[in-house]
């Protein structure tokens, strides 16, 4: 009896040996994966729950087909032994070469970005005997529930592209499937030669709401929604954006990135302007007080101008004296020059006629005059304006040099005026 127990105790234990051995050769047999993803390129670290969820159910995909998947402790020793950083192994140069120092077949890598109520990630596979990216899925959706929907589409269209470098597809297939990855990996590809990255916020106005947001000036990176836009870009680097809307001036902003998270107010856009009234106050004219109207042939750039200016002269130091009214009316054309519509600043040139009606109040003096009225036609040689351009006004300084043109009954005669020295002005603009 106890020989016979015995005899049952060696056999039990060398079943258990060749099953052991039978289940290490099986699992030896398996591929190795490894998933490296690391990457959040969220606004809040809370959504870093996300990373852990696709990666583990990524993680039970491989393991219903036979797949061994690393676990993310014996990687992560190796990762920071090799000083890796997460946004490193983004690249699939540096995830195949920590793909070999753990001896798997094949490395996942990708990234993970949650903006809004919506998330949106990358993932990548690369053979690490040939370091040639096998397979690779790109896939946004709302952020919540939804995502296991996403995840296992992904698992879909990734599993079977590992499961193809375990029986190779014919060249032709595999050229086939390469040309429609390019189409899925741009974005993520440009990520990864950004190096370390840092969020950028942009906060606009509520006036400037669904603007578009150009970086470099050709590629959108959103819409402004709530206020602010948010995405990411490479830290210590010159940011270049473009702020567009219809019915608005695009603006072109140029910022210096730190290493630091980094919130921008933009600003406001100028509208298109068709129109515009002005107020204006005269050097030589001082008791008095004008006003234009402008009409934008080319908005924001070419205009005429009619304006009219009201205004009295008066002896002060003589008590016998009457004030004389003058009207100076003028009709020009302007042009602004060097800045664009959008700048703060603006310099504009202008050209024209313009005529002063002298009315005398002191009526006695009409019985030794002819002609009581008088009319001095004039040229203005040439306006110079310097603006303060803002979204709805603008206030300017303008010098005039104008002649005297010394035409019909006229109390200046022909010359410049003021000593042939420039008239000053300054006054705003409403526009529209």
């Amino acid at each position: 009896m106890d020989k016979r127990l015995f005899k049952d105790i060696i056999v039990i234990f060398l079943l258990i040996i060749l099953s052991t051995v039978s289940l290490y050769s099986e699992e030896e047999a398996k591929d190795k994966v490894c998933i490296l993803l690391q990457v959040s390129l969220s606004e809040s670290s809370k959504w870093d729950l996300f990373r852990y969820v696709i990666t583990d159910a990524m993680r039970v995909e491989l393991n219903l087909v036979d797949f061994i998947v690393i676990p993310v402790s014996e990687w992560q020793e190796i990762k920071k032994r090799e000083q890796f950083s997460d946004t490193d192994l983004l690249s699939g140069a540096n995830a195949v070469s920590l793909g070999r120092m753990l001896e798997v077949d094949q490395v996942i890598t990708g990234f993970v970005r949650v903006d809004q109520g919506r998330i949106l990630f990358s993932l990548k596979s690369y053979d690490t005997a040939t370091g040639r990216l096998t397979g690779a899925v790109v896939k946004s959706g709302r952020a919540g529930l939804h995502v296991y929907n996403l995840i296992n589409e992904a698992a879909a269209e990734l599993i079977p592209a590992l499961q193809a470098e375990i029986s190779p597809l014919p060249q032709e297939v595999v050229i086939i499937q390469e040309e429609k990855l390019v189409k899925d990996i741009t974005f993520e590809e440009e990520i990864s030669e950004m190096g370390r990255l840092i969020r950028v916020t942009l906060l606009a106005r509520g006036e400037d709401e669904g603007a578009e947001i150009l970086l470099a000036g050709d590629r959108l990176a959103g819409v402004i929604t709530n206020g602010k836009l948010s995405f990411t870009a490479k830290a210590d680097t010159r940011l270049v954006i473009v702020n567009r809307k219809e019915g608005y001036h695009p603006d072109r902003q140029v910022f210096k990135l730190g290493d630091r998270d980094k919130r921008i107010k933009l600003r406001p856009l100028i509208p298109v302007a068709r129109r515009g009234l002005e107020l204006e106050y005269t050097s030589m004219q001082m008791l008095g007080l004008g006003g234009a109207y402008r009409y934008y042939i080319k908005p924001d750039q070419f205009l005429v101008r009619v304006a009219d200016y009201l205004y009295l002269q008066y002896p002060f130091l003589n008590p016998n004296a009457r004030p004389v009214i003058h009207n100076d009316f003028m009709l020009q054309v302007g042009h602004y020059v060097l800045f664009p519509p959008s700048s703060r600043f603006r310099v504009m040139v202008n050209t024209g006629l313009g005529a002063i009606i002298t009315l005398f109040t002191d009526f006695s003096l009409y019985s030794n005059m002819d002609n009581p009225i008088f009319t001095d036609f004039y040229l203005n040689i040439l306006g110079f304006w310097m603006e303060a351009n803002f979204s709805h006004w603008s206030y300017f300084y303008r010098m005039d040099m104008r002649y005297a043109l010394g035409w019909g009954n006229n109390l200046i005669g022909a010359g410049g005026f003021s000593n042939g020295g420039p008239v000053l002005t300054i006054g705003a603009v409403k526009k529209w």
